[in-house]
């Protein structure tokens, strides 16, 4: 603030001044609070810090003064002025959503209490039927009516209502059962009404569930509690009826044409059923065939049942065939099969020459043709049956038989009669087997002890003896078989070889693989026999071994060696050596190629042939004797061995000495290095005579070359080392 002067100049150059004062006011500082309301209702917002106010809001709110009231969620802007000066502030109001509360129903039963449950706000208040009055989200409630429910939350509330009804009590229904006395079935009682029940009974009876199981008689009480919880009873009883008594009369066998009566001896109805598909409803029945009946009776719902079992006497007689008996027949017996269900109860046998008897089985002395025999039978119960038969003879049978015996042997003859039978031969012979060396024919006749008789004719040959003879190499050779023939070119034989290991044919050709004795039976179509025997021996398989060898060694052939064999080896025809094991010195290149030897015995004859093959052994190389160097008048031991040469392919072992006396092969040898030295850092020899060293050159097919160089002992003076002239000997070669 403070004091201002203005001086203004007009047109004309008048001028004139003037002064005011500026005062500075303090600015406005407006505090402004918010709102937070329910749904539905009004609130109100307050500013502080002017001397009047004017509002803006949401949509076209507008307004004045400090306290407006507001309705809308959204932030509302307030302008203060005070003393001509002006501010401005805003603030917010939120309208809470409208409590929503969710009241649960119930129905009770008299005198029964439940719960009411509501949710939706932070606490509740309780009014209902009567002065009920209760807090919470749970209270219980005993009477029906309408319960009225304040629900509230962060300072809004929201009413519901409710209903309680009245379930009553539960309609519980009882069903009674009845059973007849015996009945092996489950009986059960049922209730109706409720969904759980408990059962009380006569004695300490007890159970659960609608149909109980029960088997006393008498009146069970039941509680039943229905859906609702609401609680019934009720009464049912179980009635245990007497059962009709029933019996069956009447004759129970029945012959094999004929019927019987049968009675229930009872009051009610029937119901028959037996054999056949038998049925019936009356009281008697007529019945003619034998089987189970069964009769049941019905009366006041419960049955009886009785059974009888009818036997048909069934007389049965196998009819009698008409007898033959043989001729010289002392005696024969008459013989019947008769059987009845009740049993047989007598036998009588007529006969038309006035033959009686009341056996089952009576025998006839010296039978006569032409007689009828007639026999009755009567079984126990009465009934009868009948049979005729007769007897004849018949003539003595004849039976005829060809026997043929080998030639020098004899033919058996042999009848048979059975046990004590008596014999008549050609030749007054009376036993059952005779023995005869002359063709011919033979008659017998055979009486048994029944006195038939019986005749038979021989017609006895003779026949060549059998010839056996084995054809056929014994000996298996080298194919390892061979075949033995019997009776080459015969026909009509039947053949049985025998041999080692089990062997066995019966073809007239085998074929053997196994040495060892070989037998043979041989039988002609007339029976006729004959046997040989062979000894196969095993022969062999020979076989032939050479080479491969290095140029320079020997070799020895090696062919299979058996006792008994000859031997006979060449080349390309030239003839070389009867021993089994020929050798071959100093084996040059030219002694390679196919060599042959043909041995034999045994009856065998077999040739095999070997290959030799010769390996050149390690050339063109040189071995060097290097001596140790001085430095000064002291020996450095320096000496070496070196080779000088083509080395590839090749190896070597080195040892000391005048010759060879390691153990190496090629496989384990050691390569020749590409500068040759095979030894080094060699001591300087303590004699004039020096150091030999023996160096072994293999080369991959184990042919090798031993060079034999010197180390000589070196003087040293004066710091000059004197060199003592060195030589090569090639001293051994050969292949290891």
């Amino acid at each position: 603030g403070g004091t201002y002067t203005v001086i203004g100049t007009s047109t004309t150059g008048c001028t004139a001044n003037a002064t005011v004062s500026v005062t500075v006011k303090p600015s406005i500082s407006l505090t402004v609070t918010t709102a937070t309301i329910c749904a539905g209702t009004t609130g109100n917002v307050t500013a502080s810090g002017a001397d009047t106010y004017s509002w803006t809001g949401p949509g076209s709110f507008t307004a004045t003064g400090a306290n407006p009231a507001v309705s809308v969620t959204g932030t509302y802007t307030v302008f203060g002025t005070s003393g001509g000066c002006t501010a401005s502030a805003t603030t917010s109001v939120t309208v809470k959503t409208n409590l929503i509360l969710t009241v649960s129903t119930a129905s009770i039963c008299a005198g029964a209490t439940t719960n009411l449950t509501v949710s939706g706000a932070d606490t509740y208040t309780w009014t209902g039927p009567g002065t009920f009055t209760a807090t919470g989200a749970n209270p219980v409630v005993s009477a029906t009516g309408t319960y009225t429910v304040i629900g509230t939350s962060g300072g809004c509330t929201a009413i519901a209502t409710t209903t309680v009804g009245a379930n009553g009590t539960a309609d519980i229904k009882a069903i009674s059962a009845e059973i007849c006395t015996g009945s092996t079935g489950i009986t059960t009682l049922t209730a109706t009404g409720g969904v759980t029940y408990s059962w009380t009974g006569p004695g300490t009876f007890t159970a659960t569930g609608a149909n109980p199981v029960v088997t006393i008689e008498g009146v069970y009480t039941v509680t039943g509690t229905n859906a609702g919880g609401c609680v019934g009873t009720a009464t049912a009883s179980l009635t245990i009826k007497a059962n009709p008594t029933v019996s069956i009369t009447g004759n129970t066998t029945i012959c094999t044409v004929g019927s019987t009566t049968l009675t229930a001896n009872s009051n009610g109805t029937y119901l028959w059923s037996g054999s056949n598909g038998f049925s019936a409803t009356s009281k008697e029945v007529s019945v003619d065939k034998a089987g189970l009946y069964t009769v049941t009776v019905s009366n006041n719902g419960c049955q009886a049942v009785g059974t009888v079992n009818v036997v048909k006497d069934d007389l049965y007689i196998k009819p009698v065939n008409p007898m033959t008996v043989c001729e010289g027949i002392k005696k024969t017996d008459l013989t019947t099969i008769a059987s009845a269900s009740s049993g047989i109860l007598s036998y009588a046998w007529v006969g038309s020459d006035g033959f009686t008897s009341s056996e089952q089985q009576p025998w006839i002395l010296n039978p006569k043709v032409g007689v009828t025999y007639t026999i009755t039978v009567v079984s126990k119960a009465g009934c009868t049956a009948t049979a005729t038969t007769s007897i004849s003879i018949a003539p003595a049978p004849v039976s005829t038989a060809a026997v043929t015996f080998c030639k020098g042997g004899k033919a058996t003859l042999t009848a048979n009669g059975g046990f004590n039978a008596t014999y008549s031969w050609t030749g007054g012979f009376t036993t059952s087997s005779i023995q005869v060396s002359t063709a011919g024919t033979y008659d017998v006749t055979v009486t048994d002890t029944s006195g038939c008789i019986s005749k038979g004719k021989f017609f006895v040959t003779e026949s060549a003896a059998a010839s056996a003879i084995i054809t056929g190499n014994t000996s298996l050779c080298a194919s390892g078989s061979t075949k033995l023939t019997i009776n080459e070119g015969a026909t009509g034989e039947t053949y049985k070889w025998s041999g080692v290991g089990g062997f066995t044919s019966t073809s007239q050709m085998i074929t053997v693989t196994t040495p060892g004795d070989y037998a043979v039976l041989v039988k002609t179509q007339e029976g006729c026999e004959g046997t040989a025997k062979v000894t196969v021996t095993a022969g062999f398989t020979p076989t032939a071994v050479c080479g491969p060898v290095c140029e320079g060694d020997s070799i020895r052939f090696t062919a299979t060696q058996l006792r008994g064999l000859t031997y006979s080896w060449s080349k390309n025809g030239t003839f070389i050596s009867s021993s089994a094991d020929p050798k071959l010195l100093n084996v040059q290149k030219s002694d390679a190629g196919v060599y042959e030897v043909v041995v034999t015995g045994f009856g065998c004859t077999a040739t095999v042939v070997a290959t030799l093959v010769v390996y050149d052994k390690p050339s063109g190389l040189t071995a060097l004797a290097i001596n140790s160097t001085c430095d000064g008048d002291v020996s450095k031991n320096d000496g070496q061995v070196k080779l000088s040469g083509t080395f590839t392919g090749l190896k070597y072992d080195v040892v000391e000495g005048s010759s060879y006396t390691g153990t190496k092969k090629y496989a384990d040898a050691t390569d020749i290095p590409a500068n040759g030295i095979v030894k080094s850092s060699i001591a300087n020899p303590a004699t004039a005579a020096g150091t030999k060293y023996t160096v072994r050159v293999f080369n991959a097919n184990n042919c090798y070359t031993d060079y034999t160089v010197t180390i000589q002992r070196v003087t040293c003076d004066c710091g000059v080392a004197k060199c003592v002239p060195y030589g090569v000997t090639k001293t051994k070669s050969g292949r290891k």
